[in-house]
């Protein structure tokens, strides 16, 4: 749903991984290892939508296997300045893996956050028993009326999805 806002075929977004592969040592430690990874998808108005999902699966996979690569290498090698970033929309899914409130050795209480971003648009998504969605951003770099907007198409997009069928195209996704 990006590509409405940006008038754009092509859409770079940062993908925030958690920075933790599967090794249980790697679980077990305590700290901040998040990183942001550029993944760029073209959302071609012809595609069917299960080739898209398909291929944004493939380019997450192939992101995720990398997540120890440094942002600001890649910024560097591609160019990007605070005038022209890589990216200035991000998707972060915020999850502790394998946690279920089962297997926690220590139990989270009353726990707030506040979150900035310096990105125009950030869109976090907590799962869990209710699923929460927020877009974070910064007023003047997305007016707040279009932050709630993307928001908003974010829920009607997953809705949609569940209806879609085989035959189901990016762009009459993109139509509704």
């Amino acid at each position: 749903c990006l590509n409405r806002f940006c008038n754009d075929e092509w859409i770079t977004t940062g993908l925030t991984t958690s920075g933790r592969d599967d090794r249980q040592d790697a679980v077990a430690a305590v700290g901040m290892f998040a990183n942001t990874l550029p993944i760029r998808v073209a959302c071609r108005s012809g595609l069917l939508l299960n080739k898209f999902i398909a291929r944004v699966a493939g380019l997450m996979r192939e992101v995720i296997e990398r997540d120890e690569a440094d942002l600001n290498d890649l910024q560097r090698l591609a160019g990007a300045t605070m005038a022209d970033p890589l990216f200035d929309t991000l998707i972060a899914f915020e999850n502790i893996p394998g946690s279920t409130s089962e297997n926690l050795a220590i139990r989270f209480e009353d726990i707030q956050t506040e979150e900035r971003t310096n990105l125009a648009a950030a869109l976090v998504v907590v799962p869990g028993t209710q699923w929460k969605v927020a877009v974070q951003s910064r007023n003047d770099r997305l007016a707040p009326h279009l932050a709630a907007q993307i928001c908003d198409d974010y829920v009607v997009m997953l809705r949609l999805l569940c209806e879609a069928t085989s035959t189901t195209t990016v762009g009459a996704l993109l139509d509704r």
